[in-house]
């Protein structure tokens, strides 16, 4: 009984210490927040364009952002912060007219 009681512990805490994922490089290499989702590179193709499939498609390629959020005004968003998540906001018309890391 005291056997099962000294190992029953033991996967639970090798279960715990695998699901902690190490931050990306460029978080503990000091760059700057701005750059952590790939916002510059996004800025330079999608400023002004109008939201489109082609657009949707390349932006997570072009600035390698793990996640893009799309957003429209009277759009309803989370407030939790991710560095490598963009976010993009769009006026009635669907044309970007920001883009944040967040």
């Amino acid at each position: 009984m005291n056997r099962v009681m000294i190992l029953l512990p033991i996967p639970l805490l090798l279960g715990a210490m695998t699901c902690h994922r190490p931050p990306p490089p460029e978080l503990i290499a000091g760059a700057p927040p701005q750059q952590h989702c790939g916002v510059v590179a996004a800025k330079r193709i999608a400023m002004g364009m109008a939201r489109t499939p082609d657009l949707e498609r390349r932006i997570p390629l072009v600035s390698g952002a793990e996640s893009v959020r799309w957003i429209a005004p009277d759009t309803v968003v989370t407030e939790d912060y991710r560095a490598r998540r963009l976010n993009i906001h769009v006026d009635r018309d669907g044309v970007v007219h920001d883009i944040r890391c967040g």
